[in-house]
């Protein structure tokens, strides 16, 4: 700015032509531009930086976004899915259901984990295992669709002996069934509504997916289970059935007022389990665990793999 005075000094000091004069002060006009000029978009970019910097500091301040976490989630859960089953012995399907209604979940839902479907999960989903007395889900859900169409009886016998079926595992009441109107009919009813064909072997057989799919139906009441009376006496029985070292232990260790309405299935070195979750605070979903190789009623496996899998979900929540 000196060098601009003195200049500035010369033109009135000197005698110049007029000409000459005029053209020096246009260059000084012009130099003065492009000074102020660049201080003024030096001091914009300082600003913009700053500002810059300030909103990306909020934005990782506040946290992953609920898709992502979401997204976290589903990774966590496929991950060890995928590790649990690549030996070829564990079956893992998972379903995220609605909040149980008037929960604190309900109230205020996480999308990370609420609602049906929001996690959808699993590993050997579709291997074809042997089900053990799971199968007995599939007995109930054909039960009721007879009874639905008038087509039984429903005696105070048929009741208890139904309730000895799920509480206690007990094989009288299904074998009864399957003997009375013969495997390919009940197949024949369950394919119609897309649960395979668990009796077409020697053994009864399905898959982890085709386990949730029939806790699907039952949770919301549709197919075979829109009979409130019926739905609800399954669920009950499925509440306080004794077998309740799997799911209902591995959860419970993590939660201990958490709810599963579970059935089991053990036969040889085979352990199934195949349940409704509810949390502490109203989450629920579907999880079903098949294995085999450990002895029959060692149920330690499923347990560990339950207590991981509420932990995974406790913490991406």
């Amino acid at each position: 700015m000196a060098t601009i005075r003195e200049l500035w000094q010369l033109l009135r000091t000197h005698r110049l032509k007029r000409r000459v004069r005029w053209a020096f002060i246009a260059l000084l006009a012009m130099i003065l531009v492009v000074v102020i000029g660049g201080v003024a978009v030096k001091a914009h970019d300082r600003q913009t930086a700053v500002s810059s910097s300030s909103s990306s500091s909020a934005v990782s301040s506040s946290g992953p976004s609920t898709a992502e976490k979401k997204a976290d989630l589903k990774k966590a859960l496929q991950t060890y899915f995928d590790q649990q089953t690549a030996g070829g012995k564990v079956q893992l399907s998972l379903y995220s259901l609605d909040p149980k209604p008037g929960s604190a979940a309900a109230k205020k839902p996480n999308r990370v984990i609420d609602g049906k479907g929001v996690q959808n999960v699993e590993s050997q989903g579709d291997t074809k295992v042997l089900s053990a007395s799971t199968y007995k889900l599939y007995i109930a859900a054909y039960v009721f669709h007879r009874l639905e169409k008038k087509q039984m009886s429903w005696t105070l016998t048929d009741k208890q002996n139904f309730d000895a079926m799920i509480v206690n595992s007990e094989n009288g009441f299904a074998q009864t069934i399957l003997t009375r109107y013969g495997n390919d009919t009940v197949d024949k009813y369950l394919q119609s509504i897309g649960l395979g064909q668990p009796f077409s072997g020697d053994s009864a057989e399905t898959t982890a997916n085709q386990l949730v799919k029939v806790l699907q139906m039952l949770d919301a009441g549709n197919g075979p289970f829109k009979n409130k009376a019926l739905r609800a006496r399954l669920l009950k029985d499925m509440g306080k059935q004794i077998f309740r070292n799997g799911i209902p232990a591995g959860v419970k260790s993590v939660d201990a007022k958490a709810k599963v309405q579970d059935k089991v299935g053990f036969l040889t070195d085979t352990n199934n389990d195949a349940g409704i979750v509810t949390t502490k605070d109203g989450h629920r979903y579907i999880l079903v665990i098949m294995t085999t190789g450990h002895e029959q009623l060692d149920f330690s496996q499923i347990k560990a793999i339950a207590a991981h899998i509420q932990t995974l979900i406790d913490t991406n929540l």
